[in-house]
């Protein structure tokens, strides 16, 4: 399963690089155009690199979206995934908020349209925050968010206390100095 995503997300992630030097080279032939120039007479790097998204960055661009605080955010990435953006699980949970796909399909679709883009960083950091702001609009608190999330409450019941407890300290632990998972 890890191949096949991982598969997916490079065939993904090469069509992007090829449209960005298409759209480069675009941008060459409009400079041509407006210069008067032949394209040998131009540097054949006008375009910045293309570089991938930072995860810091699109973790907390869709905690903000989903109004939820960005230093939960960031630390339950961490502890899912490590901040890895190509993590899959041996469940089938992917990205860096370790989604699984077979449970989060209408929300993927509602937010990114299509259920491949899960495997991109934006559309499964937008999926993650947008759910643990659903289940702490749900349970009231951001610890029992949590308990759900990692999926120690089935039917609404805790059944995995331990694992909750233990998910929770985890994500406590890997919150930035200074912060603390508050239940406000």
């Amino acid at each position: 399963m890890r191949k096949e995503l991982m598969l997916l997300y490079c065939i993904v992630a090469g069509a992007v690089v090829v449209l960005s030097f298409m759209v480069g080279d675009l941008r060459l032939r409009v400079l041509e155009l407006e210069a008067g120039v032949v394209a040998d007479t131009l540097p054949v790097q006008l375009a910045a690199p293309i570089l991938p998204p930072d995860p810091f960055a699109v973790l907390v661009r869709a905690a903000l979206e989903a109004q939820v605080p960005a230093h939960l955010v960031l630390a339950v990435a961490q502890v899912e995934s490590q901040r890895d953006s190509v993590a899959v699980s041996r469940r089938g949970a992917v990205g860096l908020m370790q989604i699984m796909p077979q449970y989060h399909t209408v929300s993927t679709l509602a937010l990114c349209g299509e259920l491949w883009r899960l495997v991109e960083m934006d559309c499964n950091a937008r999926v993650g925050t947008h759910y643990l702001y659903d289940l702490y609009t749900k349970h009231g608190t951001w610890r029992m968010a949590l308990f759900e999330y990692v999926g120690a409450i089935l039917d609404g019941q805790v059944r995995y206390l331990a694992a909750g407890n233990a998910y929770v300290a985890a994500v406590d632990s890997a919150l930035a100095p200074g912060h603390k998972l508050f239940d406000d």
